[in-house]
């Protein structure tokens, strides 16, 4: 994740520069095949081609939300840190049954 992290501050930096020219949805679409695989077989079915072409979209849109939210990404709430405390009370204090059932002594 640290690489991520580090990543999508630079992307910032890139779009935020004044001699960039770069919106952060070019920045994110030039980016996306970068950090997705994809393989849509044969290109040289119009099919294969426009599931690549939709592929393309949608890891552009989700690097364009990353960078968006690259702030509160790696954020833990209280909610979840209290939810993780209850949970962990819990578990202490029940046993695991096989099939994955918890019951509490």
């Amino acid at each position: 994740m640290w690489h991520l992290q580090m990543l999508l501050e630079f992307m910032d930096k890139v779009v935020k520069d004044p001699a960039n020219k770069m919106t952060a949805e070019n920045v994110a679409m030039v980016i996306a095949p970068n950090l997705f695989l994809m393989s849509s077989g044969s290109r040289n079915r119009p099919q294969a081609m426009d599931r690549e072409l939709k592929l393309a979209m949608a890891t552009s849109k989700i690097t364009l939300l990353l960078l968006a939210n690259r702030t509160i990404l790696w954020t833990v709430t209280q909610l979840l840190i209290e939810t993780s405390h209850i949970l962990d009370i819990t578990s202490q204090n029940s046993i695991f049954s096989a099939n994955g059932a918890i019951y509490l002594e």
